[in-house]
């Protein structure tokens, strides 16, 4: 049986994290073990970004009620940080394809996601931090 990922972006605004977007992503295995080190093969090349480490204490009430509708099927529980994220657009594999990083990874405000590490100056400054939550299924 296959494993599918929920994801979602939040971006912290006035010290809140607040719902952004919900990026639909297909199944891509050597994706979900870069994001939790998951369904590890020997062909991967890469490392984890980060072992799987549950759900932020303080998500925002849109992650948390899709959460709670998962929690029966769910598992994988985990969350990038901003760093951890920039890491992800900068793996090679994501970074080599641009249809890659923005069809499946999603994007801010219309750019990727990378572009607002690189310069965040035409993003609202309200924007403290972003994350990215996610889990499986199967």
């Amino acid at each position: 049986m296959g494993w599918d990922i929920h994801a979602h972006f939040e971006i912290k605004l006035n010290g809140k994290w607040e719902h952004y977007s919900h990026p639909r992503i297909q199944r891509h295995y050597r994706l979900f073990h870069r994001i939790a080190g998951v369904r590890p093969s020997r062909s991967f090349e890469e490392d984890p970004i980060s072992l799987p480490k549950g759900l932020p204490f303080d998500m925002s009430v849109t992650v948390a009620l899709c959460a709670k509708h998962w929690i029966a099927d769910g598992h994988t529980w985990t969350w990038l940080s901003a760093k951890e994220i920039k890491m992800l657009m900068e793996t090679p594999f994501i970074k080599k394809d641009w249809e890659f990083e923005h069809k499946e990874v999603g994007y801010l405000f219309g750019n990727g996601w990378g572009s607002w590490f690189e310069n965040p100056k035409p993003y609202p400054k309200e924007i403290e931090d972003i994350r990215f939550i996610c889990w499986f299924d199967n």
